[in-house]
């Protein structure tokens, strides 16, 4: 049986991606080159339509993103009767983390500058929101997401 759609106003998407913004970890989970799937708690900054995440090089979802860039992003509610869902296609892009410094900085107290661990930047562009519960419910789709995050 196919899910029904639900699609709410822009206003009530617009919330919701904020909440995301404002969630201080969030859950990414990546595709093993077998099949399996890898998720692992992670800070995010979430910025002018995208999720910007860094890690290790050295860490398997960057090896998962570079066989397969299709991710998803749970946001952490500590509620299980309200969920928020990012799938994304993702890339990795280290030479952006100077850029990115101030975003971390002001959310986390997080210098990149002098960073030497968590060096590898991960840019998740949003292809689907989904949500459900008490901060709202529907589905969302790459357009929408990014007309939301420009308001």
């Amino acid at each position: 049986m196919k899910r029904k759609s639900v699609v709410t106003d822009l206003k009530t998407l617009q919330a919701l991606l904020q909440l995301f913004a404002d969630l201080k970890f969030s859950w990414i989970s990546s595709v093993r080159p077998d099949g399996r799937p890898h998720s692992v708690p992670i800070c995010h900054v979430f910025d002018q339509g995208r999720v910007y995440m860094l890690t290790p090089p050295a860490s398997i979802k960057v090896a998962n993103i570079r066989s397969n860039p299709h991710v998803q992003v749970a946001g952490y509610l500590e509620d299980p009767e309200a969920g928020l869902i990012c799938d994304g296609l993702a890339e990795l892009a280290p030479e952006r983390r100077q850029e990115l410094s101030p975003l971390f900085e002001a959310k986390y107290g997080w210098n990149l500058v002098d960073e030497d661990i968590h060096t590898q930047v991960i840019i998740i562009v949003p292809t689907r929101l989904i949500a459900w519960g008490r901060y709202g419910e529907g589905h969302w789709g790459q357009e929408e997401i990014r007309a939301a995050s420009k308001t």
